[in-house]
């Protein structure tokens, strides 16, 4: 809240309190009418206070998004298990002994064949969620020589790691 709103707000004050006295010493040396002074004055006065502090606003919004983004890398740098409690690691390839029937259950009948053919096969984990299922992927060539692939989530239950790699 100090680097979003308080320090935000603090320096556009400042900057505010700094426009207002150079306009003061530099507006009565312009020949214009009062009325066009005073809405020049004010559209100083608020650009002075808006501008910075809105541009400090914004830049400690995005350094906390990218604290927060760096967050969710770390999670995803999580360990998981096998089936049979051994640590899997990104990069470690495991065995992948089935597909959790709650990704099935959604999914057109040629989509579940394509995620069944992982089963029984060896595939690197890519990537591990923060609830332990471990992403994998694969490619293959359609005969029509169009190239599929998926990736899809496997549960510590469905995975066995491959310890020769």
């Amino acid at each position: 809240m100090i680097k979003t709103l308080v320090i935000p707000v603090a320096v556009g004050l400042l900057c505010f309190v700094f426009a207002a006295v150079a306009m003061n010493l530099i507006m009565p040396h312009i020949p214009l009418e009062d009325s066009i002074k005073g809405l020049i004055k004010i559209g100083v006065w608020i650009a002075a206070f808006t501008v910075p502090s809105e541009y400090l606003r914004k830049k400690a919004k995005q350094k906390q998004a990218n604290e927060e983004d760096t967050g969710q890398i770390e999670k995803s740098k999580l360990l998981s298990k096998d089936r049979l409690g051994q640590t899997v690691a990104v990069g470690r390839n495991i065995k992948v002994l089935g597909i959790d029937e709650r990704i099935l259950a959604s999914l057109p009948a040629d989509e579940v064949g394509d995620l069944e053919s992982f089963i029984g096969g060896a595939h690197e984990v890519i990537n591990i969620n923060s609830d332990g299922s471990m992403i994998v992927s694969k490619e293959w060539s359609e005969d029509h020589g169009c190239y599929m692939g998926h990736e899809v989530a496997i549960f510590p239950e469905d995975a066995e790691l491959i310890v020769n790699n």
